[in-house]
């Protein structure tokens, strides 16, 4: 799993204008530190729930402040 939020920070560099572009990224809980350092964002108040139930916890980060997340 870490590899493709890797991947996706990567990705995201190269597609992104300059740092102001804002990321809005959901995934695991577990992957907070690890979205923090690649991609400078911090876990919002939104909690995302999967429709089967998943025993994982989810989170949503952004790397810009949110007012409705």
């Amino acid at each position: 799993m870490v590899k493709c939020l890797v991947k996706t920070a990567q990705t995201v560099r190269i597609l992104s204008k300059d740092e102001k572009t804002r990321i809005l990224l959901c995934t695991g809980a577990i992957m907070e530190e690890m979205a923090k350092r690649l991609l400078s964002t911090s876990r919002t108040k939104f909690e995302p729930k999967h429709a089967n139930n998943l025993a994982n916890d989810f989170a949503c980060f952004a790397n810009y402040a949110t007012s409705t997340l």
